[in-house]
């Protein structure tokens, strides 16, 4: 198999397959990227604002009005996991063309919520009412907008073989997941995902 190269970070082998990697990293600085307000005599800067969950081109695509976006000046309409789906594409587009690639996504001041939103779609809430019982039950299912579905929202995606995610942080630590692209071109064998599942929980236990 002829591999057109491009600038990506390593190529290596885990247990005979060759892996293409590049590794990206996002720093969600949200809300301290927002203008504080001045609280009480001391003026003490207050930073807070808020954000949607599901990207208007999404909930357009999928025929969902939401209406008109807030008047609020520290509203951002653009949510976290999209900026995650536009750093994958731009990571992908450093990777070949062919065989396995895998991302390394190094996340800094971010969610693990953020990224699954961003791979397994936007999760959302329904909620339902019996009127003879008078009793609500909620029940949560992900919407079809993460770069690993199955559909057309995951065709842009169908060259990245998995993302291994690693959470960076002073305080709280690090922790690890691995998430192999179910509709990808080129999947991880099993014996790559088993070695990196191996290596996470490893790397956890050292971490700890």
């Amino acid at each position: 198999m002829e591999i057109k190269w491009k600038n990506f970070d390593v190529r290596a082998n885990v247990r005979g397959c060759p892996i293409n990697a590049e590794c990206k990293t996002r720093k969600d600085d949200f809300p301290f990227n927002l203008p504080p307000t001045l609280e009480g005599p001391k003026k003490i800067p207050l930073y807070s604002g808020s954000r949607a969950t599901l990207d208007p081109h999404d909930a357009a695509e999928l025929g969902m009005g939401s209406g008109p976006l807030p008047s609020d000046p520290l509203f951002r309409p653009i949510p976290e996991s999209t900026e995650i789906r536009r750093i994958l594409l731009d990571g992908l587009s450093q990777l070949p063309e062919q065989g396995c690639n895998l991302l390394l996504f190094g996340q800094l001041n971010g969610t693990q919520d953020d990224l699954d939103a961003a791979l397994l779609g936007a999760e959302v809430a329904t909620f339902r009412a019996d009127i003879k019982t008078k009793t609500t039950t909620c029940r949560w299912s992900r919407l079809p907008t993460g770069a690993f579905g199955t559909g057309p929202e995951g065709e842009p995606f169908r060259q990245l073989s998995g993302v291994l995610w690693f959470k960076l942080g002073s305080f709280s630590g690090r922790d690890y997941a691995l998430y192999p692209n179910p509709g990808a071109i080129a999947p991880l064998p099993k014996q790559v995902s088993e070695a990196l599942e191996t290596a996470v929980t490893e790397w956890k236990t050292l971490d700890n």
